[in-house]
């Protein structure tokens, strides 16, 4: 099974590798992570777009992650009324 943690670093991985054309990917029948990286000759399995059960590791950006304060202050404004963002506001400002 596949953990957390492993899955944090597979987004990261695959992020940081982006302009080396590094892909992940993860079986989902299995939980196992497949990497391709030039760098260091991984290879992915020849079936990979092939199969329904494998689905490729998303780019931070991918994800929409804002940094900092920023998601909490989105959260806030998407949520609450206007009067609470403003208290969140000032907390993050």
């Amino acid at each position: 099974m596949l953990t957390y943690n492993e899955l944090e670093s597979a987004i990261e991985y695959a992020t940081a590798g982006e302009c080396y054309d590094v892909e992940v990917y993860l079986n989902k029948q299995t939980g196992q992570l497949h990497y391709e990286d030039e760098s260091t000759g991984e290879t992915l399995p020849e079936d990979v777009q092939e199969q329904d059960y494998y689905i490729q590791i998303p780019l931070t950006k991918d994800l929409d992650i804002l940094p900092g304060r920023l998601l909490p202050l989105r959260f806030a404004r998407n949520h609450l009324s206007v009067e609470a963002y403003e208290q969140v506001y000032t907390i993050f400002q």
